[in-house]
């Protein structure tokens, strides 16, 4: 009876544990999820050139990730700074990267990886000037090339990242970050763009900007007056050119500008947008009658501060 009884219990354990395996070969196997990160590496080009901020996936407290999305930092003076991004998939249970992407320099807003560039809360685009290049050779972060940089502008300088919506990690919004650097103080002294007089156009003010209208109409490819730069005493500092010779660094580096057609709405399309960077040259040059808007910047340098200057030029079919 004894013997009976152990058989019995052992018959008993021995379904006990067969059913424990059967159910838990039932069970849905873990699902694998991800989350995203961003690198960032923040430079200074000039006055000096030298790496401020450099965080990675191998330092984990300072990359920004979803959940810790934005960072801060405090700059005295107004130094030229590039910003270069890289952005880590990582997989939640092993905490490895399973994916690492270094975008590309993009220049339109709402692009796949750049989405903003906002100084003091207003829209603008990064900047573009003599530093504008770099090189990829480098083995720790080789992102000089593909950076964005802001303007030398005191400040509050917001710059929105995100990842796309990926699929395949489950990634169904876009995952945002952001960093913000605040350039404290400009010593720099001010200087502004100005349009040399001439008798090749009437002016007209029309709000915030200037309309110059063309009397030659499409006459000896000259549509645009002629800009230069002054100090705040009057005195110059670049001589007045036509818009197609600054597209010559040996002529003027520290200009860049662009114009574009406006739509029946006086509105700026963004299909328009000069790409991949805002920069004149000769193929966007008008080569018919319209409104046209025309926007320059001086990227300033280690004596004069940064100036701009926006204005619309009308162009006629016929000379006037």
């Amino acid at each position: 009876m004894k013997k009976f009884v152990c058989k019995l219990l052992a018959v008993i354990l021995l379904l006990g544990a067969l059913t424990g395996v059967l159910t838990a070969c039932k069970k849905e196997p873990e699902t694998t999820t991800y989350s995203v990160a961003m690198g960032y590496r923040i430079s200074e080009v000039w006055p000096n050139h030298k790496v401020l901020y450099h965080h990675n996936y191998l330092d984990p407290k300072t990359t920004l990730t979803s959940n810790d999305a934005t960072v801060t930092y405090n700059i005295a003076g107004c130094p030229r700074l590039i910003i270069a991004t890289r952005f880590y998939v990582i997989g939640n249970t092993t905490g490895k990267v399973v994916k690492m992407i270094e975008p590309p320099e993009e220049y339109t807003y709402n692009a796949r990886y750049f989405s903003r560039y906002l100084i003091d809360g207003n829209l603008t685009e990064p900047a573009q000037d003599p530093y504008d290049l770099g090189s990829t050779d480098s083995a720790d972060f080789p992102m000089m090339a593909n950076s964005y940089q802001l303007h030398p502008k005191k400040g509050l300088h917001k710059l929105h990242f995100w990842y796309p919506r990926d699929s395949a990690y489950g990634f169904e919004y876009f995952t945002v970050f952001e960093i913000n650097i605040n350039l404290q103080g400009d010593d720099r002294a001010p200087a502004y763009l100005y349009v040399e007089e001439s008798n090749d156009y009437d002016m007209l003010d029309v709000g915030n900007y200037k309309a110059y209208i063309m009397k030659h109409g499409l006459k000896d490819n000259k549509f645009l007056p002629m800009i230069g730069v002054k100090n705040q005493a009057g005195e110059t500092i670049l001589e007045p050119m036509f818009p197609l010779e600054y597209n010559s660094k040996e002529n003027a580096p520290q200009i860049v500008g662009w114009f574009t057609k406006m739509d029946e709405y006086y509105l700026l399309p963004d299909t328009a947008r000069p790409r991949p960077r805002p920069i004149i040259s000769p193929l966007l040059y008008p080569k018919d009658a319209g409104i046209y808007l025309v926007y320059f910047t001086y990227t300033g340098d280690e004596t004069y501060q940064i100036a701009e200057y926006k204005c619309y030029v009308i162009i006629p079919r016929v000379p006037v």
